[in-house]
């Protein structure tokens, strides 16, 4: 490749010296001199992206492969190291490549060595590691690297932010899957969602830390291993919360739909709050995948174990630096149908918290800090859901029919009401925010015998995102965004509901039972797959047609212990017998396949040769 190397030219310029001089000039002239030369370089992407703002994992990476590069080379001062950011599309971070190249020109042949030789970058990380593992600095608690190890001249400037203990975690990160090296067509093509993924759930951390102020004090610190894993101690005020990260719930749980939230918060010493299971979520990734998180989240708030609280990157990043309106406001009472007449009377002395002016991380914050969070949060869950009502509606029967159907819809697979609503006799309202390119809709409904009765009668809400591709706008991550902030409010009214449409159009939600399920003890659980892995397999497919595929193939028992993997551009893949299906978009790539020894379908009636042939 071409490498350009610069320097401002120095500051003895005849402008420069004019400016010395006194000499007005309205001029700034600024020369710049490059020389040009061919060399080698290599590109690598690091385990870290711009999110990961401390750049202790990119500067610690760098400083690692160049440790191993020296103990595979010897003396590599003539290669030079600079990091390249490239930005994703539809998101708000970039990847980060390491870029090495060499600075003698044409190249001393240690790049295209190392590429060329079968094993060489695991070589390198592994004698990286063990180089670390042997210094003698880990013997001083107070040291994190030194010159003997990781510190190099040609870094002095970044020594701050690089960490042997980080190095470490990340080259054993990477050495573990070593054994599973695949050949790519470039580094383009690789997907760094569960790399965004873990980087929010560092960034979620070091928010709550952040979180103090003149009336909420926070301390948090880690505490011992717990189940294998670190696990933090927060407290907050007066009260103390254990945070365990990658929990995974399920039946023994009271949990119908196994799933492992990022992070479960359980307060210690005492049990006047239900634990908090925590999801963090970036947009790009969980984008599409809005009826498994609903149907997961749906299945732990159900079981009356667990408050669920849904986070999106924004929501973590707005507690270091302000995000804009990157959320529709779907809790501002004043714009709601009876807001004005309803909410106020109805909040009373719960208006400490003020949910449609607060993040939902801050909400968050309250629930932990506040004593008596469960019944003030209870209290605006009911304000709102009345607020969305709309009583000069209830003897207009095209309005109830309309609001009927949706309500029946979601409820017939959710089953989250057991009220049979009638007109006349019902109360209902249906709440979209926003006027144009909306997403999102809340409905709500009450029966008038039952709100006569009982004052403090449950009023049902549904939350509604359409989350379907074909009717997307540009504001969809709003209203996305603005969808979580609903429902961490509302999940604390006693009948409510969170879906999407994609969800009701796939029957997602038929996967929770009818009624709560108790825990189970471990030796009465279910297996967890008792279909071949059928049910995680459909969970991950967005495409009707592999769908359908998918029921095909299961009742001809045609599937192994690595069916389902979804990989670069195959929806459905058997790696132990090279067999794929290819969904229309991804068809353009069959033949690249097909040469590679596969044996490829792109429809249904295909199956019965394909597998045929085999």
């Amino acid at each position: 490749g071409t490498v350009q190397r610069g320097a401002k030219h120095p500051a003895h310029t005849p402008t420069c010296k004019a400016k010395q001089q006194g000499i007005k000039d309205p001029f700034d002239n600024c020369m710049f001199l490059y020389r040009e030369f061919v060399s080698e370089a290599v590109r690598i992407l690091i385990p870290a992206t711009t999110m990961d703002s401390s750049m202790v994992r990119t500067e610690s990476f760098t400083a690692a492969f160049m440790l191993g590069m020296k103990e595979y080379f010897g003396n590599v001062d003539h290669l030079c190291a600079a990091v390249s950011e490239v930005p994703v599309p539809d998101a708000d971070y970039r990847k980060q490549y390491l870029v090495i190249y060499d600075s003698v020109p044409g190249g001393t042949g240690y790049l295209k060595q190392l590429m060329n030789e079968r094993g060489s970058l695991i070589d390198i990380f592994e004698r990286a590691l063990q180089k670390l593992e042997q210094c003698t600095c880990k013997e001083d608690p107070q040291k994190d690297g030194c010159y003997h190890c990781l510190y190099a001249y040609r870094q002095r400037q970044n020594i701050g932010n690089i960490s042997r203990r980080t190095a470490m975690r990340i080259l054993k990160a990477i050495l573990s899957g070593k054994d599973n090296l695949n050949k790519i067509d470039n580094l383009g093509c690789i997907s760094v969602s569960s790399l965004l993924e873990s980087e929010l759930e560092r960034r979620f951390v070091g928010a709550i830390a952040q979180m103090g102020n003149e009336s909420r004090k926070v301390k948090m610190e880690k505490s011992l291993l717990v189940n294998g894993k670190e696990v933090y101690i927060l407290k907050v005020n007066d009260l103390a919360w254990e945070i365990e990260p990658q929990v995974t719930l399920g039946p023994t749980q009271g949990v119908s739909v196994q799933c492992k939230p990022d992070f479960v918060i359980r307060q210690i010493g005492r049990s006047d709050k239900l634990p908090v299971a925590i999801f963090t979520d970036g947009f790009t990734y969980h984008k599409d995948r809005v009826a498994d998180d609903t149907l997961k989240r749906e299945a732990i708030r159900r079981s009356g174990s667990y408050h669920v609280w849904a986070l999106s990157w924004k929501d973590v990043q707005s507690v270091f630096q302000a995000q804009g309106d990157y959320a529709t406001p779907t809790l501002m009472y004043e714009r709601m149908p009876s807001g004005a007449k309803m909410y106020q009377p109805m909040v009373g002395k719960a208006d400490e918290l003020k949910p449609g002016k607060m993040s939902s991380f801050e909400l968050l914050m309250r629930y932990l800090s506040m004593a008596d969070a469960e019944a003030l949060f209870e209290t605006q869950a009911r304000a709102y859901a009345l607020s969305i009502l709309e009583p000069s509606k209830k003897d207009d029967r095209l309005a109830f029919v309309d609001w009927n159907k949706a309500i029946g819809e979601a409820n017939s697979q959710v089953h989250f009401t057991e009220e049979a609503y009638i007109q006349p006799g019902t109360f209902f309202g249906t709440w979209i925010p926003r006027n144009s390119d909306s997403h999102f809709s809340a409905y709500a409904g009450i029966l008038a015998a039952s709100m006569k009765a009982d004052k403090n009668a449950p009023v049902t809400v549904l939350a509604l995102l359409d989350d379907r591709a074909d009717s997307r706008t540009d504001k969809y991550e709003q209203e996305w965004n603005g969808f979580w902030h609903f429902f961490n409010v509302m999940q604390f009214n006693k009948s409510f509901a969170a879906v999407c449409g994609t969800g009701l159009d796939r029957h997602t939600y038929a996967a929770l039972p009818y009624e709560p399920i108790e825990a189970l003890a471990e030796d009465e659980v279910p297996a967890a797959d008792t279909n071949g892995g059928w049910g995680e397999l459909r969970r991950n497919i967005f495409d009707d047609t592999a769908a359908k595929i998918a029921d095909i193939l299961e009742e001809k028992g045609e599937i192994d212990d690595d069916s389902g993997e979804v990989i670069a551009t195959i929806e459905l893949a058997w790696m132990s017998r090279k067999i794929g299906y290819m969904t229309e978009c991804q068809r353009v790539d069959r033949e690249k396949a097909e040469a590679a020894g596969w044996k490829i379908f792109v429809a249904a009636d295909e199956i019965d040769s394909i597998f045929g042939e085999v």
